[in-house]
């Protein structure tokens, strides 16, 4: 049964689009949670099993990777992001009918003389994950303001800036103004075109708590907080954020120094340097 289960999970995360290098790391992780449900069980594990799983379980093998394993937090919570998948592949396969690992994740708490900044790294494709759920406890514009720094790495003093006319959502162009300026490209990015296209305010500015007053940095980094803390359980700053972004990019391109410096708009390669 494992392993005909773990082939059809593959099939599913490659029909999602996942990254092959992540489909083969998240395939191994539910194999290590099987691993985990059959030693508990003490007998081979079948669909019945799932069946019978509650959330308790799902804090059960927390403690197993917290006190047996001794795994991270930001660990943890990385291969909790990947149970959240594999429980949407066995709610349409029809083995359950609710995702046990919903809304579960641990506070990142950074190691002593360690800051949030440098402790804070989550892959893109988990990064995805965590915005796949944001759901209507969610506004439009929390949406839009965690994508534009946790991905394409804005400042929050590049945000308020942001007018209407900067924005052509359907072709997927974003018109950063100011000292960085530069192009912001989103083609295939869907989510943030439909926030975008759902996002209803007054005003020329993208964010504005008043006709055509544009919101404060400072308001932008409490909402960021906010965002943050509802979603990891910890608020992270907005340059750890960045720089997570600029990791993932990194990766994901294969960047130089070079397109890291235009992907962030900065004029010299010195500038670049704090963020690697």
């Amino acid at each position: 049964m494992e392993t005909n289960l773990l082939n059809k999970f593959r099939l599913y995360l490659s029909e999602k689009k996942y990254k092959e290098s992540s489909v083969g790391a998240y395939v191994y992780d539910v194999k290590h949670f099987i691993a985990y449900l059959a030693h508990q069980t003490n007998s081979t594990v079948e669909n019945k099993h799932f069946r019978h799983l509650t959330k308790s379980d799902i804090y059960l093998y927390i403690n197993y990777l917290k006190n047996e394993k001794q795994n991270m937090a930001v660990t943890i919570n990385r291969k909790l992001a990947v149970l959240r998948i594999f429980f949407d592949f066995l709610e349409e396969e029809g083995i359950v009918h609710a995702n046990y690992a919903e809304r579960i994740s641990l506070r990142i708490i950074p190691k002593e003389n360690v800051s949030s900044e440098d402790y804070f790294c989550l892959s893109d494709d988990c990064l995805k994950e965590y915005r796949s759920k944001m759901d209507d406890s969610f506004s439009a514009r929390e949406k839009i303001l965690f994508i534009l720094v946790s991905k394409y790495a804005l400042m929050p003093r590049e945000i308020v800036d942001i007018k209407h006319e900067d924005i052509d959502i359907d072709n997927g162009l974003l018109h950063i103004t100011g000292s960085n300026e530069r192009m912001v490209y989103f083609r295939e990015d869907s989510d943030l075109k439909g926030d975008l296209r759902d996002f209803k305010t007054t005003g020329g500015y993208l964010l504005s708590n008043k006709p055509e007053k544009a919101m404060s940095v400072r308001n932008v980094q409490i909402l960021l907080s906010k965002i943050c803390r509802k979603l990891f359980g910890v608020s992270i700053p907005a340059v750890a954020l960045r720089k997570n972004a600029v990791k993932n990019y990194i990766e994901l391109h294969n960047a130089n120094l070079m397109q890291v410096k235009t992907f962030l708009g900065l004029k010299s390669i010195s500038a670049v340097e704090k963020y690697l």
